[in-house]
C-alpha cells in the first residue's frame, strides 16, 4: 500500500480540490494551488510502502531470546538492531530498501548472538570439592590438583565463554578430575622400634652375664694361678 504521508498527501489535495471547485468565488491561483498539489499527489501514488512481513515475523522471533543466556559480546549491537527495526516498523512512510536493510541488520546480529558455555558438570564438581582436606596428600600432588583447581575456577568465572569454547570447559573437568584421582597420600613413617619389640636397640639382653662376673671371675682366677705359683 501506499506510504501514510502520501495517502494524507493525496487525500488533503483531493479535499482541497473539491473545495475550490465549490467556491464560486475561486481565484485562478486559488484553483491553480489546488491542481499542483493534486498532481504531486498523483505522482507520488508509485511510492509504495515497503512489505514489512518478513521484518514483523523477525521481531517476533526476539521475544524469544533470553540474553541472560547468552554472551554479552554481540547483545549490543543486536538491541541496537532490535531497537532500528522497531522503529521502521512503525513508520508508516518507510520504504522498502529501509525495510530490508532493518531486517538484514536485525537477523544478522541476531545469529551473531551465541549461548553460553554449559558449566553445570564443572560447577557440580567444584562444589564437591570444596571441602577437600589435602594435608594428607604429597606436595607434588597436591601441587598438581591446585593448578588444575586453579584452571576449573578460571574457566567457570569466564561469563565470556560462549558454546564455541565448550571443548575449553570440558577439558577443564576433565584436568580437575584426573589431577583429584592422581592425589597421592603421604607414606606413614609409622613407629622407629615397631621391627624391635624389646625396644633395646639391638641388644640381646642374653649375651651379658647374669651374673656380672664374667670377666671378673676370669682375672681373678688368674690371679689365683699366679699366686700359688710364686709360692
Amino acid at each position: 500500500g501506499l506510504v501514510e504521508s502520501v495517502q494524507k498527501l493525496f487525500a488533503e489535495a483531493i479535499a482541497e480540490g473539491e473545495a475550490i471547485m465549490e467556491k464560486e468565488d475561486a481565484s485562478k491561483e486559488d484553483v491553480l494551488g489546488a491542481c499542483v498539489k493534486l498532481m504531486k499527489a498523483i505522482q507520488a501514488l508509485d511510492m509504495e510502502a515497503g512489505d514489512k512481513a518478513d521484518l514483523g515475523m523477525a521481531l517476533e522471533l526476539t521475544s524469544m531470546i533470553d540474553l541472560t543466556k547468552y554472551v554479552e559480546a554481540g547483545q549490543e549491537e543486536y538491541l541496537a538492531a532490535k531497537a532500528a527495526a522497531e522503529g521502521v516498523m512503525e513508520n508508516g512512510d518507510a520504504m522498502q530498501p529501509e525495510v530490508n536493510a532493518a531486517w538484514t541488520t536485525l537477523v544478522d546480529t541476531m545469529m551473531d548472538l551465541r549461548l553460553k558455555a554449559d558449566k553445570a558438570a564443572l560447577s557440580d564438581l567444584l562444589e564437591s570439592l570444596k571441602d577437600l582436606d589435602l594435608n594428607k596428600y604429597t606436595e607434588e600432588s597436591v601441587r598438581t590438583y591446585n593448578d588444575a583447581l586453579a584452571l576449573a575456577n578460571t574457566i567457570m568465572n569466564d561469563d565470556g565463554l560462549s558454546v564455541d569454547d565448550q571443548p575449553k570447559v570440558d577439558e577443564a573437568v576433565v584436568t580437575l578430575m584426573a589431577a583429584k584421582d592422581g592425589l597421592t597420600e603421604k607414606k606413614d613413617s609409622g613407629d622407629a622400634n615397631k621391627d624391635n619389640p624389646n625396644g633395646n636397640g639391638g641388644q640381646n639382653n642374653n649375651g651379658q652375664n647374669p651374673n656380672g662376673n664374667g670377666q671378673n671371675g676370669d682375672k681373678q682366677s688368674g690371679n689365683s694361678q699366679n699366686g700359688n705359683g710364686t709360692q
